[in-house]
């Protein structure tokens, strides 16, 4: 699929949830680590109102894609700082972005 200018968020929450990871589409209120995208129990949270930029959703959605669905529910706020998991996601997001 040829994705135009413009629709690549909509494509990436598309394939996220396609994958069977939880999306939520709500407004967030608190200040995030990066504008317009936040994990709540697990979902990756967009606020469709803020910009947020593709390459950061499908960077957690490789996050969530990682972890197993235990560790997935208690995911709150920031995905973690390990080094390993790090790079599982960023090869993660380059999939993804392949598939879309």
């Amino acid at each position: 699929m040829r994705v135009e200018s413009g629709q690549e968020k909509a494509a990436i929450l598309a394939f996220l949830e396609r994958v069977g990871l939880p999306v939520r589409r709500e407004r967030i209120k608190e200040v995030t680590f990066m504008p317009g995208v936040t994990v709540l129990g697990g979902a990756l949270v967009v606020d469709e109102a803020e910009p947020a930029y593709p390459g950061d959703l499908l960077h957690e959605g490789g996050h969530l894609a990682m972890m197993t669905a235990a560790e997935r529910a208690t995911c709150n706020g920031d995905a973690g700082e390990d080094g390993g998991a790090e790079m599982a996601a960023i090869a993660w997001s380059y999939a993804a972005a392949l598939e879309i």
